[in-house]
């Protein structure tokens, strides 16, 4: 019987390590993606017409650090229906010794802008698998 009210409690204390971790975000905590950050998410007619794009490879849940990133092998914009290939406006730069990229982007028209990004693939040695991570952010 004690022995069995022992286990029962170790089941118990496991099992709430478990969902606290769980709840703390542990999961997400780890995970790493690509982060496509806009300069602002909305432009209205007296803002100004440019819009700045980061690009970097990290763990936003935990906030760093950033990681190497190959270059993209697709970065454009869909608006108003249509695609527009911006990868020959990326510009390479360093931050915390990393490759990370940049674009400035000039918007002609009104309405959403979907700028998405296709980095090129990695090989991720924990899940023993090639990783891509398609990203898109609308600023409007």
């Amino acid at each position: 019987m004690k022995a069995c009210l022992l286990s029962g409690f170790r089941m118990g204390v496991g099992l709430l390590v478990f969902v606290t971790w769980l709840v703390a975000g542990g999961p997400t905590a780890q995970a790493h993606f690509v982060v496509l950050l806009p300069s602002t998410d909305t432009i209205s007619a007296d803002d100004p017409r440019s819009v700045t794009l980061e690009i970097l490879f990290t763990h936003p849940m935990a906030q760093g650090p950033i990681m190497e990133m190959a270059p993209p092998k697709q970065f454009g914009v869909l608006v108003g229906g249509k695609k527009h290939d911006l990868l020959g406006s990326l510009k390479l730069r360093k931050l915390q010794g990393r490759s990370t990229y940049m674009a400035q982007f000039q918007v002609q028209q009104e309405g959403d802008h979907l700028f998405y990004v296709e980095p090129a693939p990695y090989w991720e040695k924990a899940e023993r698998k090639w990783i891509i991570h398609y990203t898109k952010v609308v600023v409007d």
